[in-house]
């Protein structure tokens, strides 16, 4: 919205429940801004580009081209920011049964990272004053990495147990899809009546990769040769094609 002038714009719909042609990631809402007639033509667009510390990088590029029938535009997208984060914990639990005191004392690394790369292309044609038909599509991919690493030390008291361990634990998932709609709109004479045909396809594939590992080590943290480690690993493909039809009052 920051490209489009306050005085541009006709009124601002508020959809709380999207169709499916809307990416579903994360939508609860979609906020439909309507331009008034004969404004913005020609060549607009807009530029965003932030860099912050600690890998946090993200940017975009938006640009239209409109004339009277036709309007076309496309934009890119990337993100890449990474989360970091420590802790430090000590929990300790008695046993009535043995009269004895377990503590495990923690500290840890975390690291979150989110990045997504898009790219989309689309076409307005007015058909008439009263119906347009209009082709987009969309293509990208995105990601999230999250990586736990922790330092452990578990004793007893009196003193059965004392133990220094790594533990890790790595998980990340990506994703790659394509979004194609086609719509077509027609306003009727009756004010606020309204005819949507919409055909959407999108087409997703992606992984899931988590590895879990505890290794035995010394007390100033040198891995031993024993260790454990657990990877679990799952491909997801998913497809679909929507044809909606709808006439509405507004």
């Amino acid at each position: 919205m920051q490209q489009i002038p306050a005085s541009t714009i006709d009124k601002i719909e508020i959809i709380t429940n999207p169709s499916a042609k809307y990416d579903p990631d994360g939508v609860s809402g979609i906020i439909n801004v309507i331009t008034k007639k004969n404004i913005l033509k020609g060549i607009n667009g807009i530029a965003n580009v932030s860099i912050g510390t600690r890998n946090r990088y993200s940017g975009d590029l938006t640009l239209s081209y409109k004339t009277n029938k036709i309007n076309i535009y496309g934009g890119i997208n990337y993100t890449d920011k990474t989360r970091y984060g420590i802790g430090s914990s000590e929990r300790t639990r008695y046993d009535s049964a043995t009269d004895m005191y377990n503590t495990i004392i923690s500290d840890s690394d975390r690291n979150r990272t989110r990045f997504r790369q898009s790219i989309k292309l689309g076409m307005d044609y007015s058909l008439n004053p009263g119906s347009t038909l209009s082709l987009s599509g969309s293509l990208g991919k995105m990601g999230f990495e999250r990586v736990n690493s922790s330092n452990n030390h578990e004793f007893t008291d009196p003193e059965t147990l004392n133990e220094f361990y790594i533990g890790d634990n790595n998980f990340e998932i990506f994703r790659n899809y394509y979004r194609i709609n086609a719509d077509f709109s027609k306003k009727f004479a009756e004010d606020g009546h309204k005819l949507d045909i919409s055909l959407y396809q999108s087409f997703d594939d992606g992984e899931n990769n988590e590895l879990l590992e505890e290794a035995i080590t010394t007390s100033d943290w040198n891995r031993s040769e024993e260790h454990t480690s657990e990877l679990q690993s799952h491909s997801f493909i998913s497809y679909a094609v929507f044809c909606l039809k709808k006439k509405k009052a507004q």
